[in-house]
């Protein structure tokens, strides 16, 4: 028995879903605070379906917290129905299964980047517990470690040494000396270096993401681009620079899907104490119990400190130009989900801020269709990164 095709177009829906969520937190965060640092937004799809499904296994007995979301997860169609009598076991079995070979795939065609991921419950040294035989179950078939928080530094080096990742990368360790304390922190991590040599993984970036409100709708966008005939341009994509903090994925959860009951009293099940309560918030009392680490990096990226400066007029005819803010999607054309979504809202500077439309360095790559203010190119070309400054 496999997850049927019915569940994966509920996975992809649950995706864009969370992401939307996450990005409106942080456009309204930055209206509100025109202190707070605009950010980059970057949400690694089987990372996040994988976190659902490990929390919802050990929460979804009937009427349980995690039930509705179950619901959600697995779309309630007849494919399903013996999952509900055997949630743990058999829900872990089969979404373990696929995710696992939808992982593998993904990182042998990597090459000659990379795709690399790692999950890791954390549990503050005061507030350890046994778990039950399910939990066990749960997280040996997704591959989750139980780690007792050893400080900042530690949590650092995991991520580090399993994402492949330079240290200079990777400066905020994820947060967990808070007051909720009683409850673990769910981290996950990634890293896709691209392109890649696959035929069937694309880069998608879509300058007008406002007008694909789910996740269908901007499959059906994707199915248009790929009726149009293969021609190679030449596209201007702004260099997004490395992903320096953990996205909040429990307030996207909780915003977006039936989630509440899972940031209530006991929400969390056996992964914590009994009296626990997550928290989908950062604040000066409270951690966010699900933190992701997701990163996208291009593959020897030019030195952007030693190049020389470049004055570029408008783009001439059959070149794209790709304007911040943007929204990234990394397809796979062959399970025809997306496996990342990115929303690149501002370059780096030096001290200047520059306006969103008017990024600082872009990219110049080949790519394999254009379409309208949407473009995407197939990883399967041989790339030669360039780079310009306004």
């Amino acid at each position: 028995m496999a997850v049927g095709s019915k569940i994966w177009e509920s996975w992809n829906r649950i995706s864009y879903q969370v992401f939307q969520a996450i990005v409106r937190d942080e456009a309204r965060q930055a209206r509100d605070d025109p202190s707070a640092q605009v950010r980059n937004t970057w949400l690694c799809v089987p990372q996040l379906i994988s976190n659902l499904a490990c929390l919802t296994a050990c929460t979804s007995a009937a009427g349980g917290p995690g039930d509705a979301l179950r619901r959600e997860l697995m779309n309630e169609s007849p494919e399903t129905g013996s999952i509900a009598l055997n949630m743990p076991r058999t829900m872990m079995n089969l979404v373990g299964d696929e995710l696992r070979q939808w992982e593998n795939f993904l990182h042998s065609v990597s090459k000659p980047g990379m795709f690399t991921l790692a999950r890791r419950i954390i549990v503050h040294p005061k507030f350890t517990k046994s778990y039950g035989y399910n939990t066990f179950v749960t997280m040996n078939n997704l591959g989750v470690e139980a780690k007792i928080y050893d400080g900042p530094a530690e949590i650092l080096q995991w991520i580090q040494k399993n994402l492949r990742a330079p240290k200079e990368t990777i400066n905020r360790e994820i947060i967990i000396t808070k007051s909720n304390q009683k409850c673990p922190i769910f981290a996950w991590a990634s890293h896709l270096q691209v392109p890649t040599n696959s035929t069937s993984v694309f880069l998608y970036f879509v300058t007008e993401v406002e007008r694909s409100v789910t996740g269908p709708q901007l499959l059906d966008m994707i199915k248009e681009m790929q009726k149009t005939n293969p021609e190679t341009h030449t596209a201007y994509v702004p260099i997004w620079w490395p992903h320096e903090h953990v996205s909040n994925v429990a307030k996207g959860i909780k915003n977006s899907l039936d989630a509440e009951p899972l940031f209530s009293h006991g929400g969390f099940g056996d992964f914590a104490m009994e009296d626990a309560e997550a928290s989908a918030e950062f604040s000066k009392k409270f951690t966010s119990s699900i933190q992701h680490f997701d990163m996208i990096t291009v593959f020897h990226t030019p030195d952007t400190n030693s190049v020389r400066r470049m004055i570029l007029q408008a783009p001439p005819f059959n070149v794209a130009h790709v304007t911040c803010p943007f929204t990234l999607v990394v397809y796979d054309d062959k399970k025809k989900m997306p496996v990342y979504y990115g929303r690149s809202r501002l370059s780096r500077s030096s001290g200047v801020q520059n306006t969103l439309d008017s990024p600082l360095a872009v990219l110049i790559c080949q790519l394999r269709s254009y379409f309208g203010s949407r473009t995407a190119f197939n990883s399967s070309h041989t790339f030669t990164f360039k780079l310009a400054n306004y």
